[in-house]
């Protein structure tokens, strides 16, 4: 019967003799059933650590008479080494004598398996990790070139200025937003003027864009000015029927600055 199971299995007496031995325990030893009994673990190729596993469990077998239970690595005599789940329990016989019975299941494809997961979940942790930090530097330079494309200028006391380049799309359209309505509280400012000097053309987004930060602006009591409006934004902010009544505008941002500072209450 215990030919025919890949279970180990032992019996052993109180000296640590063999009394039984599976085919399968056997083998771990490149030995026969019937040459290892009789003989202890000490008479087989074990290592060291090994023999000193073996040993300590036998002993807490005996003390506690419970079960104990290891996870251990056994040596085989070619160098190769399997990991095995032991369980020992006291084995005691109608006339009182003791023995040791060990089960044990070779494990070590289980065990080679997790310590493959665990490898690929490491990998995959420095992977998100090396990931996340390309992605914080890569925001951090999204930030410093926002910060750089969007400038506002306190061209004046009572008067700032933002000079727009490239597309405003909803991200950068709601950041010069942020900044501007910040800048226009923190100086005091009459007048905000959006220079779209550097704007190529505008469609149906970028115009509402536009036309909410001039409300915004208005919002806090100060005047929003709208200024470089070139033939071909004009033609298009026209073919869109952008609605811009109230809205100042000028064609550069001298003309602007100019008429807010003529604006702006003279000092005595």
């Amino acid at each position: 019967m215990l030919d025919t199971i890949p279970i180990v299995v032992t019996v052993k007496d109180r000296d640590g003799k063999m009394k039984l031995v599976s085919k399968s325990y056997a083998a771990l030893y490149d030995t026969t059933p019937e040459a290892a009994v009789g003989k202890t673990v000490g008479d087989l190729p074990s290592s060291h650590a090994e023999l000193s596993t073996i040993g300590e469990m036998d002993r807490e077998v005996l003390a506690r008479m419970q079960p104990v239970s290891r996870v251990q690595p056994v040596a085989r005599p070619n160098g190769n080494v399997r990991w095995m789940s032991i369980v020992k329990v006291p084995l005691i016989e109608q006339d009182g004598t003791t023995h040791i019975l060990a089960i044990g299941m070779d494990i070590t494809a289980q065990r080679e398996h997790e310590e493959h997961m665990a490898a690929t979940i490491a990998e995959l942790e420095r992977q998100r990790q090396a990931f996340a930090d390309q992605l914080a530097v890569i925001q951090r330079q999204q930030a410093l070139i926002r910060a750089l494309s969007t400038p506002i200028l306190q061209v004046a006391e009572g008067v700032v200025a933002v000079p727009l380049i490239g597309a405003l799309d909803d991200a950068r359209a709601a950041d010069v937003t942020s900044k501007l309505l910040d800048e226009v509280v923190r100086t005091g400012a009459r007048f905000a003027i959006i220079d779209v000097t550097g704007i190529e053309s505008v469609d149906a987004a970028t115009a509402d864009h536009l036309v909410r930060i001039v409300r915004a602006i208005r919002l806090l009591g100060a005047s929003g000015v709208l200024t470089g409006i070139g033939p071909a934004v004009a033609q298009s902010m026209c073919g869109l029927e952008v609605d811009l009544s109230g809205v100042t505008t000028h064609g550069n941002l001298r003309a602007g600055i100019e008429v807010c500072l003529r604006a702006l209450p003279r000092r005595r």
